[in-house]
């Protein structure tokens, strides 16, 4: 008999296809359900593979939650926070008044989903006049 995973923790099966499955509960949909992720392939060793990346995306915070995209300026504030830890503060401040003065200003309010190479045309006449 199976023994059922921890909470957080993957799964990985053949299906009655003989395809390998993997799920990965990267966490909360903004509505309260479960976000459940799964990546399919012909071996157990792609799949396991494909898990681990999403496993890593999760553990870095860097994928994005399942429904809405988030808004430009959010997202930035929020890779603000992540970065804080790891750079220095001076190259924090810098990253803060780029943030705050010249992208959410012109950008920030387009979702994450819906930028173009185009968006940033809509900046670049802000951009050089503070360079």
């Amino acid at each position: 008999m199976g023994t059922r995973a921890g909470n957080q923790r993957s799964s990985i099966f053949m299906g009655g296809d003989g395809r390998w499955y993997g799920f990965v509960t990267m966490g909360l949909r903004p509505d309260g359900s479960v976000d459940r992720r799964e990546r399919t392939g012909a071996s157990h060793a792609e799949v396991v593979r494909k898990v681990r990346a999403l496993e890593r995306e999760r553990s870095d915070q860097s994928a994005l939650p399942a429904g809405r995209s988030p808004r430009l300026e959010t997202w930035l504030t929020d890779w603000l926070k992540a970065t804080a830890l790891r750079v220095r503060p001076s190259t924090l401040s810098g990253y803060t008044v780029d943030v705050y003065r010249h992208i959410n200003p012109t950008i920030g309010k387009h979702r994450l989903d819906a930028l173009q190479p185009s968006t940033s045309s809509t900046c670049t006449p802000c951009c050089s006049l503070a360079a």
